[in-house]
């Protein structure tokens, strides 16, 4: 049982790296919101408080305008196309390397492997969390795990982090781990938020916590609020894959925030259009008595 987890903890240190960055791959349905707004890949509702500035939503433009206004924070001379080849490569091998794994030993194996955690042990228990994060947010064409599994390792990869928390509650990898994995759960989503608040507070150029902060605001339908996440992911991100998600989530949202505010607009006079005829009606005839 022992090499099982040291096994797990090897495959850790390849795969969560990527984890982040292959949750926003482009392309993938299973990054949009099926709720009206349609932004992001938010799973579930929650709510939770950022802690940057608000930003004034402004016309929506075309990908490349969002990509050249906000910049990028990547060191200087980095070859973007080099860096999403190697990403993805990397995305790849660690995934497989993982699921594969997983369905070597078998989803009974795992409890095993954690009741075999040494007491006290906060860095393994965040390293076995990783992989299963890893494997619950990532699907493969040769794996045989169903969906089951995937949750199955969701709700240990959260409490796996949360136990990390209790040990140091200032681990930025187990604060982003554990929000995001409860974001996608669904669950515990007011202590989701405060995580990765906390996380963005200790790192807030890390580029995973801030797309994991975009989704939680996309999952409370506040598109307001995502702005400055989606921004920093574009500042930050290192993959030119990560920054173009980024950049077509904020053109998306900057249009429907339009389109919201138009509509409320409408709304707003109409109202007061029914509330000034009401008031003309009544001066002259007088309020109508209940019978």
């Amino acid at each position: 049982m022992r090499v099982l987890v040291l096994l797990l903890v090897t495959l850790a240190g390849l795969a969560a790296p990527v984890a982040a960055r292959a949750q926003v791959a482009p392309g993938s349905g299973s990054h949009r919101s099926p709720g009206p707004a349609g932004l992001g890949w938010a799973v579930g509702s929650g709510v939770g408080s950022g802690v940057a500035p608000a930003a004034d939503p402004e016309a929506p433009g075309s990908v490349e305008d969002v990509l050249d206004g906000v910049g990028s924070a990547v060191v200087a001379g980095v070859d973007d196309g080099a860096v999403l080849l190697s990403a993805v490569v990397a995305a790849v091998v660690s995934v497989v390397a993982v699921l594969g794994a997983l369905e070597a030993v078998g989803s009974d194996a795992v409890p095993g492997a954690e009741a075999a955690l040494p007491p006290g042990d906060w860095e393994l228990r965040r390293e076995l969390a990783s992989v299963l994060l890893t494997s619950g947010m990532e699907s493969s064409p040769v794996s045989s795990r169903k969906s089951a599994d995937t949750k199955r390792d969701l709700v240990r990869a959260h409490k796996w982090f949360a136990e990390a928390i209790n040990h140091n509650n200032r681990d930025v990898e187990a604060l982003w781990g554990y929000g995001t994995a409860a974001t996608l759960l669904g669950k515990d989503l007011d202590l989701a938020g405060q995580a990765l608040v906390a996380a963005y507070k200790l790192a807030p150029s890390n580029s995973e916590i801030s797309v994991s902060l975009a989704n939680l605001k996309s999952n409370q339908q506040k598109p307001d609020e995502m702005i400055p996440y989606l921004e920093d992911t574009i500042r930050y991100a290192t993959d030119l894959g990560t920054r173009r998600w980024a950049a077509e989530t904020l053109v998306e949202v900057r249009a429907f925030i339009v389109q919201r505010d138009k509509e409320l607009e409408e709304n707003r006079k109409q109202r007061e259009e029914s509330e000034k005829m009401l008031a003309e009606y009544e001066k002259m005839y007088g309020k109508s008595k209940k019978k």
